[in-house]
């Protein structure tokens, strides 16, 4: 809420692993495909494993409480 008040936009940070290097590019492509925008921090090889890490920002709920805070409803 206090993002939104300050207009930041509502982000997630994510932490994943993947065995090959080709599925990082495949969830990209994935994530291109829903329409979900997502950003590539950082990548590296660790082992036998790539270590991501990405940002998703979540806009539907940014302008939510954008909405509700104008005195728009909100229906589910």
């Amino acid at each position: 809420m206090k993002k939104v008040a300050d207009g930041e936009m509502i982000t997630e940070r994510f932490k994943v692993r993947f065995n090959k290097k080709q599925n990082i590019k495949k969830l990209f492509e994935h994530f291109h495909k829903c329409k979900v925008d997502a950003n590539l921090v950082r990548q590296e090889k660790n082992g036998q494993y790539w270590y991501v890490e990405y940002i998703r920002r979540c806009f539907p709920s940014y302008e939510m409480i954008q909405n509700h805070w104008d005195g728009h409803s909100h229906f589910d």
